[in-house]
């Protein structure tokens, strides 16, 4: 406002005191706003290397400096050297900074919602870019910061989880996220009996390798990241999505995520990238849809599970019906 709207107001009583010309006066904020705009777009990098706390700070700091340069100035060139100043803090105090702030606190919020229960087998991923607003450059649903630096899921400077590299079934070479090439990632729980292959998991990395997308690195295919997980136990038959819901909230991530200090945030941040997969022995879908299936995805979500106990010719499936 003291920049912008009261600025008018002041032209006036300023050309009295100071004896400058009204073009002399106004013509700072022509200087300031074009230095804004440049400056602003060099900001975006800073935000996610530093977070937007730091650029507020630093831009206030920047702002006063400038406001008592600017009631001190004794000539021209002293008042325009302050609304310089003033063109480089606007961005990251005014406009971009705060912007951040609040989409963060949007994303704190999203974050609390999720703490009961813990992890809700419907949860989207995508939830979390509504309010960050952040860069997906290959569309996978996986900001480019998370595929880089890490998941900040509550907001805190600290990553909470970071994506993991899985290894190429054919050359062996590790496959890491990559902010240019589609991701997509998947934990698989089986109850007893019920482990796929890890054969016909492979396969299906193959298939999502092939797919006809494209990608922004030049390259098609989707990078397929599969983490074969843990025995949840057996039961003859679950329902779904009640019981699904169940066997997540108590298995999802890993024996040594569910362990660590930060458990809390490590698999909430987990669970905004990955989808989770149950191998069961068999599973009833209740109506309205109904029928039987041998696999079913939930719409929408997140989640799939897969029963092929009572209708697999080798008791757990071959390796094609796994895939």
């Amino acid at each position: 406002g003291a920049t912008g709207w009261v600025f008018g107001v002041l032209i006036l009583p300023m050309q009295d005191d100071l004896g400058w010309s009204r073009s002399e006066i106004v013509g700072v904020v022509t200087v300031s706003r074009l230095l804004s705009g440049i400056f602003a777009m060099k900001l975006g990098p800073a935000v996610d290397k530093h977070g937007a706390r730091l650029l507020m700070t630093v831009s206030a700091v920047i702002a006063f400096v400038a406001c008592v340069g600017t009631a001190l100035s004794q000539n021209v060139w002293q008042y325009y050297l302050c609304w310089v100043l003033f063109g480089l803090a606007i961005p990251g105090m005014g406009t971009l900074g705060p912007a951040v702030a609040i989409s963060n606190f949007g994303r704190f919020i999203a974050w609390t919602a999720l703490t009961s229960p813990p992890i809700d087998s419907n949860s989207v991923g995508n939830f979390d870019i509504f309010f960050r607003g952040a860069l997906d450059s290959d569309g996978d649903g996986l900001p480019d910061i998370w595929e880089t630096n890490g998941i900040d899921i509550d907001g805190d400077g600290v990553i909470d989880f970071r994506l993991p590299c899985t290894t190429d079934p054919d050359t062996g070479d590790p496959v890491c996220p990559d902010p240019k090439h589609k991701d997509v990632y998947v934990e698989v729980d089986y109850m007893t009996g019920h482990q796929p292959k890890q054969a016909a998991l492979d396969d299906v990395v193959r298939a999502f390798k092939k797919a006809p997308v494209t990608n922004p690195d030049g390259t098609s295919g989707i990078n397929l990241h599969i983490q074969l997980d843990e025995d949840v136990g057996h039961l003859s038959s679950i329902t779904l999505w009640s019981d699904f819901a169940g066997f997540k909230a108590l298995s999802f991530g890993t024996p040594s995520e569910r362990a660590s200090s930060n458990s809390g945030s490590l698999l909430k941040a987990k669970n905004f990238a990955f989808h989770y997969a149950l191998f069961v022995h068999s599973f009833i879908n209740p109506p309205p849809e109904g029928g039987s299936a041998l696999g079913k995805g939930r719409l929408p979500g997140n989640d799939l599970v897969v029963g092929l106990g009572p209708d697999a010719g080798e008791g757990n499936g071959t390796e094609l019906q796994q895939a």
